[in-house]
C-alpha cells in the first residue's frame, strides 16, 4: 500500500497505514515522531516531480501472535537533490514494523530507511 501510494502521489493513502505514534528513522536526520509530524514529509516527497520509489526483495515476517509484523525490502528512491537541483537516486534497505492497534488494524509504527554507500 505504501509503495502504491507513492506511485499515485497520494499522501493521504500513505498516511492511512500509519499508526498515530509512527516513528520514522531516516539516515542522517532526526527521528520524525507521530503521524501528524510525518504527513508533511510524505507530502513534500510526493510533490517532487523527480520522485519515484521502487522496491525489490520484499519479505514480511509475522509474529506467531499475529500482533507484530516486520516488512523489509531493498529500495531505490529517485528525488531532486536539494543542493544540485538535479535528479538523484539512492538505494538502501527499508524496514517497517507493524503493530496491531486497539481497533484490530495492523498499522506501521516504525519506518526505518537506511541508505547503502555508493559504490
Amino acid at each position: 500500500t505504501q509503495v502504491d501510494a507513492y506511485a499515485a502521489r497520494d499522501p493521504a493513502r500513505a498516511a492511512s497505514i500509519a499508526a498515530p505514534d509512527l516513528v520514522t528513522m531516516f539516515h542522517g536526520e532526526a527521528n520524525v515522531v507521530g503521524l501528524e509530524a510525518n504527513k508533511p514529509v510524505m507530502t513534500a516527497q510526493m510533490s517532487d516531480p523527480a520522485m519515484k520509489l521502487e522496491v525489490s526483495d520484499e519479505a514480511v515476517d509475522v509474529a506467531a501472535s499475529g500482533d507484530l509484523a516486520v516488512y523489509h525490502a531493498t529500495y531505490r528512491f529517485t528525488f531532486t537533490n536539494p543542493a544540485t537541483k538535479q535528479p538523484a537516486t539512492e538505494v538502501g534497505n527499508w524496514v517497517a514494523v507493524f503493530k496491531r492497534q486497539p481497533d484490530g488494524a495492523m498499522k506501521m509504527s516504525k519506518d526505518i530507511i537506511a541508505d547503502m554507500r555508493a559504490p
